[in-house]
């Protein structure tokens, strides 16, 4: 029945004849009237089990993925030419910016997916964006979003500076942040893994000057095991997950003193995912093959848009309300 109500929001996904994965696009699918109404009982979190992944069953994600698109459904793409509507989203995410002033923002990473979104709604918000990767893909500039015209592109891109430098190295990391030649603001940690990836970011940093806020992309999988939901962040962590480390390093940026945020984000889905999380489950129903339900629909978990979390990250700066936690 889930299914058959999500329906409106699977159109978009064409049946393959040659074996190919369908094509997604969710954003602005027209939800049935029962999708949107089922929408809120839907939209609950739940952790990962310890040692296994908690996937999804078809219909709850189908549900929450029509669900976002239906908020959406009156509200115009950011990435078409400006609206009047755009333009008050810009202003709400100056806002932000601690009264809007403009701040100079070091991104880790920045060439897909999230990244991409983040520098997107960065600059739309006036910052001076500053992306830090080993420059292999695109040159390291962020790739175009879909719909982006070349112009809305290369204005995108007036705003960004590229830093070359492999995190792994710690001895370029330090210098690609020293030949930047100023202090950053904000600095978005969007790929570590482990400690040892972070301490060499953080000590060139704090030689540059220190930062404002340092915003760290954790996973709601460092969740430990629990029957009681929706998760919150005083839920203990889970010690034996295999992202652990994030909750380590965690600890590390506390102890440095930093003005941290760590963004703990569930199954993230949209355009430009190098991750087949939703395909999936909506590949299967493209070819009529029977759904996977793990642990026999005893665990759902929440679904979030690429775009509402780089909106969110946007909105920590500044934001005393997410600061040190």
């Amino acid at each position: 029945g889930a299914v058959k109500a999500a329906w409106h929001g699977l159109d978009a996904f064409a049946a393959p004849s040659s074996g190919q994965a369908p094509a997604a696009s969710l954003r602005g699918a027209a939800p049935s009237a029962a999708a949107e109404s089922a929408v809120g009982a839907a939209q609950l979190a739940a952790p990962h089990g310890s040692g296994a992944v908690v996937a999804l069953a078809a219909g709850s994600m189908a549900l929450a993925a029509v669900g976002s698109a239906a908020k959406r459904g009156a509200r115009k793409s950011t990435l078409g030419p400006a609206s009047g509507a755009q333009t008050a989203r810009g202003s709400r995410l100056c806002l932000a910016a601690r009264g809007g002033a403009v701040k100079k923002v070091l991104i880790m990473g920045g060439t897909r997916f999230i990244g991409c979104y983040l520098v997107k709604q960065l600059r739309d918000a006036g910052h001076e964006v500053f992306v830090l990767n080993r420059g292999k893909t695109n040159g390291g500039k962020p790739e175009a979003l879909p719909g982006m015209s070349d112009t809305d592109y290369q204005k995108m891109l007036e705003g960004v500076t590229v830093l070359v430098a492999d995190r792994k190295d710690p001895a370029s990391v330090n210098a690609a942040i020293a030949g930047a030649g100023c202090r950053f603001d904000v600095v978005y940690d969007n790929n570590a893994r482990k400690l040892e990836e972070v301490e060499p970011l953080v000590e060139a940093v704090m030689a540059a000057g220190g930062c404002e806020q340092f915003i760290f992309m954790s996973s709601a999988g460092v969740y430990g095991p629990t029957g009681v939901l929706p998760l919150t962040e005083v839920n203990p962590g889970d010690p034996n997950s295999r992202h652990q480390e994030k909750l380590t390093c965690e600890v590390y940026l506390d102890s440095k003193g930093l003005n941290w945020t760590s963004v703990r984000p569930v199954y993230i889905y949209g355009p430009l995912n190098y991750n087949p999380v939703e395909r999936f489950f909506f590949d299967r129903v493209a070819r009529g093959r029977p759904i996977c339900i793990p642990y026999g629909g005893t665990f759902i978990t929440q679904l979030g848009h690429c775009e509402d979390l780089a909106n969110f990250m946007v909105m920590c700066i500044g934001n005393p309300k997410v600061f040190k936690q």
